[in-house]
This record gives structure tokens, C-alpha cells and sequence, in this order.
């Protein structure tokens, strides 16, 4: 309960009728399906209203700020990681499952937490923002000006909805472009060189009728431990090394070259999609 109660605090501390309600359904089902000390069949309501008043006490009581400034750096760390998992699964072997609503971050709990409600005219507009064209190195600049506190991709705190969207977007997009590298196609490890090389995550994606690494036409980097990363003072000199050819980042415009610093291919994002340029 408390791990998940930990995923859905909001980083704010702002504790809504609406979640508690949802967490509140959320228990509930947890503990009726555990079938230890109540079930659905023969629910003990004594058992559960008791585990609530511990849970509203978490919600509202001498620990809630404890809480709130424990979650703050998860939360952080939690946009980062999740847009470079979003990255390789989309990229990945098999076919990308997007579960309704998912194209922003979203914290949904079981069902039916996870059937709720989907502003759709909201993904709309972002994805209509994304189609004009956005300037990340602006909203970047912007962002680090503003930031309270100091850490890698301010931009993603007040942006993250819209990266998301933009990594799926793009992501898809490849796909379809690109169906000889993902519809039975080669799948390779890319790996980093030097003191930070266990952050990175590296996948690369070639055509079937071409094997090695001259059918290679789509890398993926995604970073590790983002938190720690930070750290460690960032990437310190950390490369990775591309593959004959120029490679363009689909998430910044951006193209690299032969042997190139993860401090520069991942200066604005902390995952890439690099193709390569024919």
C-alpha cells in the first residue's frame, strides 16, 4: 500500500478529495483480493475501516510533509526514467501497447481507477503544439532561469505532458516510417564508453535483409538512474559511438557523428531517437 500510495502523491502535496477517494477504492481492492484478513465474499469492515483511518492519517497527519519532500526527487526522477522506458518500448521487439490516456503521464491505479475519464481535446491541442513545431532549447533556457532548484531538464517539471506526447509522437512516426527495422528486423545492444557508461541504456534497430551493424537504421538511448547521474556530476566525458553515417535525433532535430559525448546527445532530453540519414 505505501509503495503505491508513494506513486500517486502528488509532488505539490496538494491532497484532493478525488484522490483520496480514488486510493481509498484502491485499498479496498487490495485488500479484499489479498483474501487475508477480508474478502469480497465475506468482507470484515471493521479490518478495512481501520486500514483507512491509517491511510487518511498518512494523507492529513504529523508525517503527510515528510512524505511530500521524500516524493519530490521520485517524482523528478520518475519523469526521466519513464520517458526513456516510453522510448524503448516503443522501439523495442513486439508491438507498443498505449493504454487510453497514457500519451501524457498518468497515475492511474487498478481498474476501475484506470477507466476513468480521458481529456482527449487536451492531448489534442498538445499534439497540435507539437505539429507547429517547439523549440526545446527555448523552453529549456526558460525553464532553468525560472527553476527553484537546481538538477537536469527543468524543462520536464513544467513540460512533462508535453514531452511524453512528443515521444510517443515521434516514436510511432518511425515506425511506420521505417517498417523494415521493427517488423522483423535485428535488434542490437549500443553501449556507452567511459565513467558513467552504467546510465545508459542503449537499443538499435536493423533490417532483416541486411545483418549487422551496416542494416542499423534506428538507436535508441534512454538514461539509467538519472538521480545518481546527477550526482556523479552528469555524463563526466561519457560517449557513445554511432555507426557509419549521420544520425538526426527525432526528438531535438539535432545530428551526430561518429564517437559524440551523451552530454550533448541527450542535453535536452534524458532518452534519444536517432535515425540515420539517407
Amino acid at each position: 500500500l505505501l509503495q503505491n500510495l508513494l506513486g500517486v502523491w502528488p509532488a505539490d502535496g496538494q491532497i484532493t478529495d478525488a484522490l483520496r477517494e480514488r486510493f481509498h477504492g484502491y485499498v479496498i481492492k487490495a485488500l479484499r483480493e489479498a483474501s487475508v484478513h477480508t474478502t469480497w465474499v465475506d468482507p470484515v469492515e471493521t479490518f478495512e475501516t481501520a486500514v483507512l483511518d491509517w491511510v487518511d492519517v498518512l494523507f492529513d497527519g504529523p508525517v503527510t510533509s515528510m512524505i511530500t519532500e521524500f516524493v519530490a526527487p521520485l517524482a523528478r526522477g520518475g519523469v526521466r526514467v519513464s520517458l526513456g522506458r516510453k522510448l524503448l518500448q516503443l522501439t523495442g521487439p513486439g508491438i507498443p501497447d498505449i493504454y487510453q490516456g497514457t500519451e501524457f503521464f498518468d497515475d492511474s491505479l487498478v481498474d476501475p481507477d484506470n477507466r476513468r475519464f480521458v481529456d482527449y481535446t487536451a492531448r489534442q491541442q498538445t499534439l497540435d503544439i507539437l505539429s507547429e513545431g517547439v523549440d526545446w532549447q527555448d523552453l529549456a533556457a526558460e525553464a532553468e532561469a525560472q527553476a527553484e532548484t537546481t538538477g537536469d531538464y527543468p524543462h520536464l517539471d513544467l513540460y512533462g505532458d508535453r514531452a511524453k506526447l512528443h515521444i510517443v509522437h515521434e516514436g510511432l512516426k518511425v515506425r511506420a516510417e521505417h517498417p523494415e527495422y521493427f517488423v522483423g528486423g535485428e535488434v542490437q545492444s549500443v553501449f556507452a564508453v567511459g565513467p558513467e557508461e552504467s546510465h545508459l541504456i542503449g537499443l538499435a534497430r536493423g533490417a532483416a535483409h541486411t545483418p549487422g551493424e551496416a542494416g542499423i537504421g534506428v538507436i535508441t538511448l534512454a538514461t539509467r538512474r538519472p538521480l545518481d547521474l546527477e550526482r556523479q556530476g552528469g555524463w563526466n566525458g561519457t560517449t557513445v559511438t554511432l555507426p557509419e553515417g549521420t544520425w538526426t535525433d527525432r526528438l531535438t532535430g539535432r545530428s551526430f557523428e561518429a564517437t559524440v559525448p551523451l552530454a550533448e546527445v541527450l542535453d535536452l532530453f534524458p532518452t534519444a531517437l536517432l535515425v540515420k540519414d539517407v
